[in-house]
């Protein structure tokens, strides 16, 4: 039996959506999954941007934006946010491994949905940390592999406020700056702050070599698995940044924000701020997956 050329093409057709389909990365599948969720649920990725406070950050603006918070020993119902983190799954926080102890405990909760420390409303809420998983290569003393995964006891529920971050997966970007942020507050561990966005462009590895010179921290200069990158609008990154992702919206309408990096290492000599270490997302995507969607 001879195959018409109409059937011959949608066989061709059938077989290259499987391979399609067989060639996606689980990341790039679930991202699409939260895109559409978005999509078809009521979010803010359609409403016009803000004509005032240009860096100050609205609810739904960044909505895998995680406070990761330790409870503060005066007052067992108060936390101290120190850290930040990316919802990336319905029950992980990607992070930096440097930010996920203090004083060697790892944090006991983590706040959803908030963009101020003091917000307290129906966009706000807080899931209890069952377990930390950070790098097997990375240690302490060093801003290597400085990557880790912060499993939540119960899975998110989505909201207009609260939604996953896709994955940057590739090494390539196609883009010279991103986005990051971190409360403007001018204490470590002040409870209140509002969550701030900052600028940032991308920097030649080798040009950040050469800014940062021997430090104890890269004694291997900058590596592939890191960027280099320097703000753009010359302020401080606020305090307790460590773990904010740097991320990229190609189109709001879309939903989706990338997270390219993660907040890991910065110095500050003589008053002068050298560009931030950032972990390169894409160089531990299959690590990621494999906790995280197994």
């Amino acid at each position: 039996m001879h195959l018409t050329i109409s059937s011959l093409l949608f066989a061709l057709v059938f077989v290259a959506f499987v391979r399609a389909q067989a060639d996606q990365r689980i990341s790039q599948a679930k991202c699409q999954d939260f895109r559409n969720w978005a999509k078809s649920n009521p979010t803010n990725c359609n409403r016009p941007a803000s004509l005032i406070l240009q860096n100050s950050v609205r609810v739904g603006d960044y909505p895998h934006v995680a406070f990761m918070g330790w409870k503060m020993d005066i007052d067992p119902t108060a936390y101290n946010f120190l850290s930040f983190g990316s919802l990336i799954s319905e029950q992980y926080i990607l992070t930096a491994a440097h930010s996920t102890r203090f004083e060697q405990e790892k944090p006991d909760i983590v706040r959803l949905g908030a963009v101020d420390l003091n917000q307290k409303d129906q966009h706000v809420k807080d899931y209890e940390v069952s377990e930390v998983i950070t790098h097997p290569n990375y240690t302490a003393r060093l801003a290597y592999n400085d990557i880790a995964l912060v499993r939540l006891r119960e899975p998110v529920s989505f909201s207009e406020s609260i939604r996953p971050a896709c994955l940057w997966d590739s090494l390539q970007m196609n883009f010279t700056s991103l986005v990051t942020t971190g409360l403007d507050r001018t204490d470590y561990l002040s409870t209140s702050g509002q969550l701030q966005k900052f600028n940032l462009n991308i920097m030649d590895k080798s040009v950040c070599d050469q800014q940062y010179g021997p430090n104890r921290k890269i004694p291997d200069g900058v590596k592939d698995h890191q960027l280099c990158l320097s703000q753009s609008d010359q302020k401080d990154i606020c305090l307790g940044s460590s773990g904010s992702p740097a991320q990229i919206s190609f189109d709001p309408k879309e939903c989706a924000a990338y997270v390219v990096g993660i907040v890991s290492h910065g110095r500050i000599s003589g008053g002068l701020q050298f560009p931030d270490i950032y972990t390169r997302v894409a160089s531990y995507i299959d690590w990621i997956e494999a906790i995280v969607w197994s």
